[in-house]
């Protein structure tokens, strides 16, 4: 599988670079796409890991369809525990999140959604979610194998005691297929929502794409 951003990822990532407040840079750390060859929608290092997940079969809408179910209306996923006691669960659509959420909780562990909101309605400054491990398997990250879809496994390594597993969706999805964020955060951090940063990125980049900008060193073509 090849880990390469394509074009949409690349315009992205770089119109939301180019919206997020200036910030120290953080410590040189490998590409979650690298290091685990994931297909992530968009991938913005910072002292906060998020990792976005790509749902499959998602649309390029805007907005959800009309009629399309509630949140609460759908199942979780099928949750399987090891012997171990490790949790495992496919990856959730948007849909099933929040059942997700509940069920967790009543299988001991502490779980939160937390909605994405444009910045005129979130005023979280972000951050402190639980850096890289040196152990792989003490991330949660999904995971691929036996031909299905990824999956995710969670345990006392992936979730320690006195942190939470979040997950971060957004209703609205302008610039292409609908993705699902995961992280892992002190419980006493979980935020309240996360800044949508999406919200006019549509605009934005139709106004980038205009006339396309000669690479440096190229030669003008002379007039005729």
């Amino acid at each position: 599988m090849s880990t390469r951003p394509s074009g949409f990822e690349e315009r992205l990532k770089a119109a939301l670079l180019a919206r997020l407040p200036e910030a120290a840079p953080a410590s040189p750390a490998r590409s979650f796409a690298r290091r685990y060859g994931i297909p992530l929608a968009v991938g913005v290092a910072t002292a906060a890991v998020v990792a976005v997940m790509t749902l499959p079969g998602s649309t390029r809408n805007g907005s959800p369809p009309a009629g399309s179910p509630s949140p609460s209306a759908s199942d979780a996923p099928e949750i399987t525990k090891d012997p171990d006691g490790s949790l495992r669960f496919d990856l959730p659509t948007h849909e099933q999140i929040p059942a997700l959420v509940d069920r967790l909780k009543e299988l001991g562990v502490q779980a939160a959604v937390v909605p994405k909101r444009p910045r005129s309605q979130c005023t979280e400054l972000g951050g402190g979610y639980r850096g890289p491990q040196a152990d792989p398997e003490a991330e949660v990250v999904p995971r691929f194998g036996g031909g299905g879809a990824p999956w995710f496994k969670v345990n006392a390594k992936t979730v320690p005691p006195g942190y939470t597993l979040t997950f971060t969706f957004a209703d609205y999805h302008p610039l292409g297929e609908q993705g699902v964020g995961f992280g892992v955060i002190e419980t006493a951090k979980v935020p309240s929502c996360s800044v949508d940063y999406s919200e006019g990125l549509e605009e934005l980049l139709k106004s980038r794409s205009g006339s396309p900008t000669p690479p440096t060193g190229t030669p003008a073509t002379p007039a005729a």
